[in-house]
């Protein structure tokens, strides 16, 4: 489904109003495009997304609005990435460094501080490495055999 480009307008009073809250009797009302203020129109049909329309042409903003999402959707959508036989190996990325962590075996995120460093790419809490079993610790190995 196609996402909207106005989904929200403001109304005579100077708030905004979603589409999806008007009520039957709020359609006669006038509202102005957050972008540009020249009038727009709730549109609620059974066919499209439910959206503001402008009365006239539309605004640059919406324009450009609709261009990006275009772009956007041909060159990243899963088919379009799946086609041209692209696949990332996750060995083969690099992630940026961080003060946080999340442990591998708890699932917690927590500071480097308060943690335990196991191999280059996995971090445990020192609670979790204070109180390592066997069984968790065969399964860093094979956390860590992952990533090399």
């Amino acid at each position: 489904m196609r996402e909207r480009t106005l989904s929200w307008a403001i109304n005579s009073t100077g708030d905004k109003v979603f589409i999806d809250e008007l009520k039957d009797k709020d359609f006669e009302a006038k509202y102005n495009c957050p972008h540009c203020f020249c009038e727009v129109i709730p549109r609620r049909g059974d066919k499209k997304i439910w959206h503001f329309s402008h009365k006239g042409e539309e605004c640059e903003y919406v324009k450009k609005l609709k261009n990006t999402k275009k772009d956007t959707a041909s060159n990243s959508s899963l088919s379009n990435f799946m086609t041209k036989g692209k696949t990332i190996d996750i060995k083969d990325m690099d992630f940026e460094d961080s003060d946080i962590f999340t442990c591998v075996l708890c699932k917690k995120e927590e500071n480097k501080e308060k943690g335990t460093e196991w191999s280059k790419k996995v971090w445990i809490c020192k609670n979790c490495y204070l109180h390592l079993s066997n069984d968790e610790m065969k399964k860093l190995e094979l956390i860590e055999s992952r990533y090399n």
